[in-house]
C-alpha cells in the first residue's frame, strides 16, 4: 500500500513541474534545497502511514509488548 501511495504522489512530484521547471531555476532557492523539501513533503506523511498501519496490524493479531516496540 505504501509502495502504490509513493509510486502514485510522490514518485512523479519533480517531473510534475514539467515547463515550470525554468522558473522554479531561476528563483533564489538552491536546487537542492527544491529536491530535499519535496523528498521532506512526501517522506513524513508515508512515514505516518506506515506507523499506523504497523500499530493497527499489531493490534489486530495481539502482538505482545515487545514485539510491537520492535516493528515500530
Amino acid at each position: 500500500m505504501l509502495a502504490a501511495i509513493a509510486a502514485r504522489f510522490i514518485f512523479p512530484a519533480v517531473s510534475l513541474e514539467g515547463k515550470q521547471m525554468w522558473l522554479l531555476r531561476s528563483s533564489p532557492l538552491d536546487l537542492s534545497s527544491l529536491l530535499w523539501s519535496k523528498y521532506w513533503t512526501g517522506t513524513l506523511p508515508l512515514l505516518t502511514l506506515a506507523l499506523a498501519i504497523t500499530a493497527g496490524t499489531n493490534l489486530l493479531l495481539r502482538a505482545s509488548d515487545f514485539m510491537m516496540i520492535l516493528s515500530l
